[in-house]
């Protein structure tokens, strides 16, 4: 082997290391990146399922009071109907 054959196989020798050593650090920064995803996804699966279990509480208070409202305005139609019939004159 040459003195510039031994030359240029070192300089080759020295990019692929210097490349995998940027792989290297490319590849930790996605890793380090990917793991602060996985927790804001966590974060945000924790908060939408806070927000369903919410939205499902009014619903139930909403169903609630809506039957509550509809058998306070059964009863009230009920009396004035009674009311009116009570008021009509017969002759």
């Amino acid at each position: 082997m040459t003195e510039g054959e031994w030359k240029q196989m070192q300089n080759t020798m020295h990019f692929i290391v210097e490349q995998q050593a940027k792989f290297e650090e490319n590849f930790a920064a996605a890793d380090r990146r990917f793991a602060q995803e996985e927790k804001r996804h966590a974060a945000l699966e924790r908060l939408v399922s806070i927000v369903i279990r919410k939205g499902d509480r009014r619903m139930a208070r909403a169903e609630a009071e809506t039957a509550e409202l509809k058998a306070t305005l059964k009863s009230f139609l009920q009396a004035m109907r009674r009311s009116a019939g009570n008021g009509k004159s017969k002759e």
